[in-house]
């Protein structure tokens, strides 16, 4: 369905923009590495949670 056609576009753009993000961190200092990591991770996880919860509970059944 819709649900599940945007959903794999918010995870194919999530996939893209965090390469681009471990692409670019290999050129920073190992101590910025982390604190980019420690943020920016539960960033990314709770939004994906938050996004799918949202689409589950808006959506129902269009999977």
């Amino acid at each position: 369905g819709v649900a599940l056609t945007i959903v794999w576009g918010a995870v194919t753009v999530v996939l893209a923009a965090g390469w681009v993000v471990v692409r670019r961190l290999r050129s920073l200092r190992p101590q910025l590495r982390l604190g980019v990591l420690v943020i920016g991770a539960p960033l990314v996880l709770g939004s994906l949670f938050l996004f799918f919860a949202y689409v589950s509970t808006a959506l129902p059944g269009s999977f």
